[in-house]
């Protein structure tokens, strides 16, 4: 058995002795943030990684907490994938919870990331968030997740009765309470084990914060499992050959690819698409009069025969490894019903968009998953076809809201495995204030005992944030940039808005703005 350790970024957190003690008996590898300081003595002796915020990519916009968890995963992940033959025999990954260092690392893990299949995870807690009324972000965020972290762990383990108490006030029942003088011989060593191995046997549903209680799918599905990719097709031939070899090009190969021609009327995208009909033998087209993409994904879906499902628009890639990635989850886990991915877009903007699983009341504000998500059929056709009345937009965030209220959660697998085209007629690059106001309001309609039922923390993240429309991010801190409240306004694209707060979170953007106040530029902006 190996024992990694990964320490606390916080240099105020000190081990108990008899802990301290065990560790530096059986440790192998200590993972280290540059700004510990308070270092344990036997840290020296021992295999040292460090992992720090300049590991997270170009694109990827994450708080400094969320940051700091990003490259501790980077870091485990590559330390597994160079040591694979070592991490065969089992491998209990010790960590501080320090805000949310284990955050990501527990999603890659419960994401069935190959790297971490005989890996277990015990997180430390010497202090929590749990009780804490804070609304503003990343403050609010990181209390949700340690919420996470918590149920995520194989155990949870913690010296301080009051938290102990807090923790099982909360409903966590994989929690432990360490006495602090205790000392930790060999009968811990093999408690610790049989901890971590009764759980793995017990993992058919994936950890989720659900205020809803979640529909459990009775059927076991196997690897086999027919998918059936949905393209909503509507005068994009472009980009339409690129997008379905990015399909085909699939590591997993039982899938069929229903086109919904929504009604094309370009000469060149209805001759790109009668060249399609011949070149791709999985695919099949339907022609219908032309509804708009929400009728399309629905004929889509009511035509499919795969007990999946997955919606592709006609311009936009998929990475090979993501489908199958997607399926894998869903087989696994009875009570997921959708399984999606970061985005990476690509075109006039590089950036990547960061998803959560999905949950409540946040999950009211802002849409925090993709369109592209794969799906079980018989979930969506009950509770998720696209309502004909989101014409202007937002038709999948209702969708997913539909069916998250009817118990089918969401998931999402940390790592950008969608690649989603930005283009100047893009429908959500045509979004102004009063569209998204409009659409806000039919989700409200449409939703309308939700958005009672959680009036209290929707008031305060607007009131603590502002409206959901002017952020998708709630790891960041978001700058308060004042509301135009004339009329010219409306002309203003809402993506102005979230790129000077994500300029303004970013690395460049941080030192352009002290450099300015250094300068006193600020004050001529009055």
């Amino acid at each position: 058995m190996n024992i990694w350790y990964v320490h606390s970024v916080n240099n105020n957190e000190r081990l108990p002795i008899p802990l301290d003690n065990w560790l530096n008996k059986h440790v192998s590898k200590v993972f280290l943030h540059p700004l510990v300081a308070n270092r344990e003595d036997w840290f020296s002796a021992k295999e040292i990684h460090m992992f720090s915020e300049e590991q997270v990519p170009v694109g990827v916009q994450l708080g400094k907490a969320f940051a700091r968890s990003y490259a501790l995963a980077d870091s485990i992940l590559n330390e597994c994938l160079s040591n694979s033959a070592s991490v065969n025999s089992p491998t209990i990954i010790i960590i501080m919870q320090d805000e949310v260092l284990p955050y990501f690392i527990l999603q890659h893990s419960w994401g069935l990331n190959p790297q971490l299949s005989n890996v277990y995870f015990i997180t430390l807690h010497e202090k929590t968030k749990l009780n804490e009324l804070q609304f503003q972000f990343p403050e609010y965020w990181i209390r949700q997740m340690e919420k996470q972290c918590i149920a995520s762990s194989h155990y949870a383990l913690t010296w301080d009765v009051n938290i102990f108490n807090t923790m099982h006030l909360k409903g966590f029942t994989k929690v432990k309470y360490l006495e602090p003088e205790k000392p930790l011989d060999n009968d811990w060593n093999k408690q610790l084990i049989k901890w971590c191995t009764d759980q793995n046997e017990d993992m058919e549903s994936y950890p989720l914060n659900a205020s809803i209680p979640t529909k459990i799918n009775s059927i076991k599905h196997h690897e086999k499992i027919l998918l059936s990719v949905i393209i909503p097709y509507y005068n994009l031939g472009y980009f339409l050959i690129e997008t379905i070899e990015s399909i085909i090009s699939s590591t997993y190969l039982n899938l069929e690819i229903i086109l919904v021609n929504d009604g094309s009327n370009d000469p060149e995208s209805i001759s790109i698409l009668e060249e399609v009909k011949v070149k791709y033998k999985l695919l099949q087209v339907v022609t219908i009069r032309n509804q708009g993409l929400a009728n399309a994904r629905n004929v889509g879906a009511q035509m499919a025969k795969g007990q999946y499902i997955s919606f592709l628009d006609a311009d936009d890639k998929i990475e090979p490894i993501y489908f199958e990635r997607c399926i894998q989850i869903l087989n696994k886990y009875q009570n997921v019903s959708f399984v999606y991915s970061w985005v990476k877009y690509f075109g006039l903007k590089e950036d990547v968009w960061i998803t959560f699983n999905t949950e409540l009341p946040y999950f009211l504000l802002s849409n925090m998953l993709s369109a592209f998500a794969v799906i079980r059929k018989e979930d969506f056709l009950q509770y998720g076809m696209n309502k004909i009345g989101m014409n202007k937009g937002m038709e999948d965030y209702e969708s997913w809201i539909s069916m998250y209220r009817n118990g089918c959660a969401g998931v999402s697998i940390p790592e950008p495995l969608v690649n989603y085209r930005i283009r100047n007629k893009s429908m959500s690059r045509q979004f102004n204030r009063k569209i998204v106001n409009e659409l806000y309001f039919k989700l409200s309609q449409y939703h309308c005992d939700l958005y009672e039922k959680y009036g209290f923390e929707l008031f305060n993240l607007m009131n603590a944030n502002g409206p959901g429309y002017l952020w998708n991010n709630p790891t960041i801190l978001y700058p308060n940039i004042g509301f135009v409240l004339n009329e010219d306004d409306d002309k203003i694209e809402n993506n102005i808005k979230y790129e000077l707060m994500r300029i303004a979170n970013s690395k460049i953007g941080t030192f352009l703005i002290e450099l300015m106040l250094k300068l006193k530029i600020n004050k001529l902006f009055k």
